[in-house]
């Protein structure tokens, strides 16, 4: 006699072979190479991997290999999916929520994932066993272009393991990626351990780096969705042409727009390196134009079709707000921590706009000596109409768990971090410029070095322990 369970079992096999049949002779009556190749993915249930050595070879107990599972998520991202032991490293000792971006998590306990290209173009995926992360991008060996990229990452802790889980957009991905490596860590100062998938050979020359692009391995690309090869994303072009790009497509509260309601962004140096072009393209509602016809400076734009980029520093909480309109007006306000304004515009903006009859563009140039020292943070929003048809749009909206009821453009608590620092190295400095020095807002007593403000800052994201209630 057969087993149920047994039956049950075979009998589903056999309806899926059958269904994968089916698949194969209509992918050979329609001759399609790529039908066959994305039945074949679609079936993939990914790729498991285990970190068994050390990143010298030495091989590792049973108890202490880690178990990394790649698969395609949903055609536009990947997932990864960690299973590690716990050694209850403490968590890292600077502000932050999990879920957020986490400057120095290499010193803590995590897993750190490499994809390259033969171009070495690759992504620093680092996910931390208290659930923060940490994604860089690098053009060359150890050569940053962009950092603190944002992804969708949780962990948990269970006794003596932990187990994350993140989804990587698939732009983050250098084109045409074909090698990797992974590493695990814990431990702190002298007792760190390392472990890689793919170590180094027995008694290297030199000391652990886990940048050896010579160590990385070919894997199975066809765990990724198959969008992977082609042209370079806009993330990869912007970040080597030192662009940051964003994309409001939400309103305050979290509902999605539509593609032809969002508002796109460009921030870049300008070739004097004095100044941040601020570009923008946003739709055109015509809205009644401000009554100064002749564009500049306008105080009360916030009420009129605007887009507005705020730019936070940490930890003073120091922030420039700029609004962009579509007539020609613009404004410039400084703030030192939330609501407390100190002081306007003090000389006219280099301002260009276009419009036609569904989008409008406009192009900025903002004097570095308008920001605060050590920004790391940022919002952006856009508004238009009038009274209760008044519409709100947020980059970064307010949770779905919030009691918030209305739009606040100034709740820092949801501002997440940009690396002005990457296009701009003299941000880290904490010296005040000229016009915030005038505005009586800064300490003069304290000097501090810009490598010591990096290590205390660099996007550790404190304000959201600090106004969350």
């Amino acid at each position: 006699m057969f087993k149920t369970s047994n039956f049950s079992r075979d009998l589903a096999l056999c309806l899926l072979k059958f269904e994968v049949l089916n698949m194969v002779f209509y992918c050979i009556n329609c001759t399609s190479f790529w039908c066959l190749l994305l039945m074949l993915i679609s079936y993939s249930n990914g790729a498991d991997y285990v970190i068994k050595t050390s990143w010298d070879n030495a091989t590792l107990d049973s108890a202490e290999q880690i178990k990394i599972n790649l698969e395609n998520y949903d055609g536009k991202s990947f997932k990864i999916v960690i299973e590690a032991p716990f050694y209850d490293d403490p968590p890292p000792d600077t502000p932050g929520d999990p879920g957020e971006p986490k400057w120095r998590l290499w010193d803590f306990e995590l897993v750190k994932i490499f994809f390259m290209n033969n171009l070495h173009q690759y992504i620093e995926i680092e996910l931390g066993a208290w659930g923060h992360h940490f994604v860089l991008l690098l053009n060359g060996y150890r050569h940053t272009v962009q950092f603190g990229m944002l992804i969708n990452y949780n962990a948990d802790r269970i006794g003596k393991r932990w187990n994350g889980t993140a989804i990587i957009p698939l732009s983050y991905l250098p084109t045409n990626t074909s090698k990797m490596n992974m590493y695990s860590f814990h431990g702190l100062s002298d007792k760190r351990v390392v472990n890689a998938l793919y170590p180094v050979s027995n008694n290297p020359p030199t000391g652990l780096d886990d940048h050896r692009i010579e160590a990385y391995q070919p894997f199975d690309v066809t765990v990724l969705p198959a969008e992977q090869t082609g042209s370079t994303s806009s993330v990869w072009s912007d970040a080597i042409q030192g662009i940051r790009s964003f994309k409001i497509a939400s309103s305050w509260n979290g509902k999605a727009l539509s593609p032809s309601e969002s508002v796109d962004l460009h921030i870049q140096l300008d070739a004097s390196s004095r100044n941040l072009v601020l570009n923008v393209s946003a739709p055109f509602y015509d809205d009644r134009a401000p009554e100064e016809a002749n564009g500049g400076p306008f105080a009360d734009l916030y009420n009129y079709e605007v887009v507005h980029l705020y730019l936070l520093s940490y930890p003073d909480f120091k922030y420039v707000e700029i609004e962009l309109g579509p007539w020609g007006h613009y404004l410039v306000v400084f703030w030192n921590g939330y609501y407390n304004k100190v002081g306007n515009l003090v000389s006219l903006l280099k301002y260009t706009v276009n419009r036609n009859a569904s989008r409008w563009t406009g192009s900025a140039l903002i004097p570095l000596i308008y920001l605060p020292p050590k920004v790391y943070l940022m919002n952006a929003h856009s508004s238009h109409g009038v009274d209760a048809k008044r519409q709100w749009n947020s980059l970064y909206p307010v949770p779905s768990n919030s009691n918030q009821t209305s739009p606040d453009y100034h709740a820092l608590k949801y501002y997440k971090f940009i690396d002005i620092t990457e296009l701009y190295p003299e941000n880290d400095d904490p010296k005040c410029s000229q016009i915030w020095q005038d505005l009586n807002v800064c300490q003069t007593s304290a000097v501090q070095s810009p490598t010591s403000a990096v290590g205390i800052v660099l996007f550790n994201v404190a304000f959201v322990l600090l106004f969350n209630m």
